[in-house]
């Protein structure tokens, strides 16, 4: 699989760069599913990259927030950092 820069991946994912390099560090040398993004609904890197090779962009983050309108999120407990 081609892999997005890190920039493209944020763009894509809605995200900052921050954020994905936030994950990265926090998962890096963890058995954890890979590159974890969303501990709520368990996107990954690899599902925002084929989610755009899919869609020709990314609609993760609009399904995330869409999850959590309707009150799915569960950031508080599944995220280490309750958010």
């Amino acid at each position: 699989m081609d892999r997005l820069s890190i920039g493209e991946l944020a763009r894509q994912a809605n995200v900052n760069i921050e954020t994905i390099r936030y994950y990265e560090r926090r998962l890096k040398g963890t058995d954890m599913v890979d590159d974890l993004i969303c501990y709520c609904f368990g996107y990954t890197v690899d599902d925002i990259h084929l989610d755009y090779r899919e869609n020709g962009k990314s609609t993760i983050m609009e399904k995330i927030q869409l999850e959590k309108q309707s009150g799915n999120c569960q950031c508080a407990t599944k995220n280490p950092k309750g958010r």
